[in-house]
Parts: C-alpha cells; structure tokens; sequence
C-alpha cells in the first residue's frame, strides 16, 4: 500500500527517483548492503534457510530503507507531523487491543521456541519493540515537539505507550527505551526543557494504567516473574527461564563459533544448522546481531555490520541529536532480540546515509523549527 502511494506521487516521485540517481554513494551503498548477504549464500551450509533470510533483508529491510528515503527526500513538517501522529495512534491501538483481548496468556515451550505471548501468534517481541519505539516518540513529542496537545492527548498518549510497552513483557525493549528515554530526558535538562518531577508522575500514572489492565488478565504477573528471572543469571541454579539461559548459552560459546570460520563465517543462515546443536540448541539465530554477522559472515561481515553502523549514526547525527538517540534504541534492541532480516528499525536509518547538503538542510531545518516552534515546557 505504502509503495502504491509512492509509485503514485508524481513530482515526489521524480524527486526520488531522481536523488537515486544522483546519489551514486547511497545506492553503491545499498548495492553493497545486498551483495555482502547475497554472497555469503553461496557457501552457506543452510542455504534455504539462508534464502529466507535474504527474502527478509530485501521485503523487511530494503524496501523501508527505500520509503524512508522517499520522506527525507521530499520532507516536510506538515508529513513529520503525520508521521508522529500516526505512529502515536497505532501505539494507541494495539495497546487497547492487547489490554481488551487479552494477549498475554502464556503458551512458551521453551524446547520448541515457540511465541512466548500472543493473541494467537501474535509475537510479543515485534509488540515490544514497537511499544518501545512509540513511548521514546511519546516522550520526545511531550518535551519538544507539542502535537496533539488539545485534550491532554499528548500526555494520554504517553501513559498508555508506557502501559503498552511494559504489558508487552519484552525485557529488552523496556530496558532499552527507558535507558534511552534517560539519556533524552538529561540531554533535555541543559535547556530547561521539562520538569522531571512531572515526567515522573505522569510515568507513575502510567503504572496505574498497568495496573488496570492487569485486572483484565494475568499479565502484570507475568512481567514481573520474567523480571526476577534476570537476576537468577547470578545465581543460575534457580533459573528457570529458557530464554536466558539459552542466551547464556550462546554467549559462551559464540567464539569458539566464530573461530571456526574467521574470515568469511558459515554464511547466511548458516547458525541454524543441526550440527551446531551443542552451541545454538538449534535456536534460528543467536539474538545478537553482532554475534550473528560474526558467525554467518566472519571478520569481514562483523567489519561491515561496524562500519554500517558508524555510518548511519554520523549521518543521522548531522540531521539531530535526539534522532540519533531513537536509532541507539534500535541498536540496543539488536543485541537482544530478532535476526539480521528483522533489523527494519535499525537498517531503515540507512536511509540517511549520503544525502545531498540540500536535503540535509531541509531536513534539519523542518525538525528544528517544530522544535523551536513552541516554548520549552514541563509536560503539565
């Protein structure tokens, strides 16, 4: 749908295809992107796993990097302010589903690797880690940006992306966005944007809104249980959680993984392999992107997977800081949860790699005076 309204643009259209073009470093770039994973099929020891995986770079990865390009391209604050509000209102959506239909009754087969919550399959990691994405949207709009103002929305939006974000019961994106959440709010300090005590009390609502929908199904239990397993990796004869200690697993003996093909690793896919069971326990990837580019790609994909990352950060910093900030969180989850195919958070920001000096301006100068458009304020 997205690429329909694309293809359908007209002059924006032109516009973008036009920057391809011209922008021979980016689509080297990408070409680059593709042909690093593509490649490694070749010697892949699982190449029709590894071809799935290739699928999902191409639709889950490329395709997004494409679309975001397309709205740098043609930007504007008028889209910013769509895109902030739509991402708010869905956030919005799927919270009140999850509340409602109860989503977090628990079917986890820790042997089988099967969906650990769900409304049917459901998978709560994508739910969480868009949750997380949506309260650090929720938080940045409330301190800088000041859309949907009228009725409080702002501010309602906020409880119920945090209430979403923890009825999720994904460790690694409440972790991460409340780090990250952090770092913006202090970075905020210097300006005398916000009053913490009022962010604090508007997040202690939020545990109110928790609580709430905990009445509706078992999900607070849940979340909490899954919380103290994280302090068991110290003393691991009362851990119980497969999901850890499977990590655990996998951390230890990753390098030895890894030595076995240094410089050009097992190929794409290739971790998902039977013969590997002592070290994977036949999990499809080990959860941890740089441990997988490290394994499936060797030295030098580990070396790219780096210098991808360098890029896009030095990019997007250029743009602004607190965009920036949003990309760290995709980082951060990556070391945690999903494949190299399920990136699309963090590899979507390479869309900002090599833009021309006079989109970076437009750009940045949209983003700045939506910033600077309204007084700096407490969220109250």
């Amino acid at each position: 749908m997205l690429w329909i309204l694309i293809c359908s643009s007209g002059e924006n259209f032109k516009n973008f295809i036009n920057d391809l073009k011209l922008s021979k470093k980016f689509s080297i770039f990408l070409l680059l992107f593709i042909a690093i994973h593509g490649i490694s099929l070749v010697y892949s020891s699982n190449y029709y796993y590894g071809l799935s995986k290739f699928y999902g770079i191409f639709f889950n990865i490329i395709l997004n990097i494409l679309a975001l390009r397309f709205i740098l391209i043609n930007f504007s604050s008028k889209i910013f302010k769509i895109i902030i509000e739509v991402v708010l209102f869905f956030g919005a959506a799927l919270t009140l589903i999850s509340i409602f239909a109860g989503p977090f009754n628990s079917f986890y087969d820790e042997y089988q690797q099967t969906k650990i919550f769900g409304i049917n399959l459901w998978s709560h990691v994508g739910f969480g880690r868009y949750m997380g994405f949506v309260f650090i949207v929720s938080l940045i709009n409330i301190i800088y940006l000041g859309f949907l103002k009228k009725l409080n929305l702002d501010k309602i939006f906020l409880l119920i992306s945090f209430a979403g974000l923890l009825l999720s019961g994904l460790r690694g994106a409440i972790v991460c966005s409340f780090i990250i959440s952090a770092i913006i709010v202090i970075y905020s300090l210097k300006e005398k944007n916000i009053s913490v005590s009022k962010i604090l009390i508007f997040l202690c609502g939020g545990v109110l809104v928790l609580v709430t929908a905990a009445y509706f199904n078992n999900s607070f239990s849940i979340l909490l249980s899954r919380f103290t397993q994280v302090f068991n990796v110290f003393h691991q004869e009362d851990l119980s959680d497969g999901a850890i200690s499977t990590r655990l697993h996998i951390y230890k003996n990753s390098f030895e993984l890894f030595l076995q093909s240094v410089f050009i690793g097992k190929g794409l896919g290739s971790y998902y392999d039977n013969s590997l069971f002592q070290f994977t326990r036949g999990l499809k990837y080990p959860h941890n992107i740089i441990i997988e580019y490290a394994i499936e790609l060797g030295s030098i994909g580990l070396i790219f997977i780096l210098a991808v990352l360098s890029f896009i950060f030095k990019s997007v910093l250029k743009i602004n800081t607190v965009l920036s900030l949003v990309f760290l969180y995709f980082v951060l989850l990556s070391m945690f949860s999903y494949s190299i195919s399920f990136q699309t958070g963090m590899f979507s920001f390479i869309a900002f790699i090599a833009l021309n000096e006079k989109t970076v301006t437009a750009v940045k100068n949209s983003v700045d005076s939506l910033i600077n458009k309204i007084p700096h304020q407490s969220p109250a």
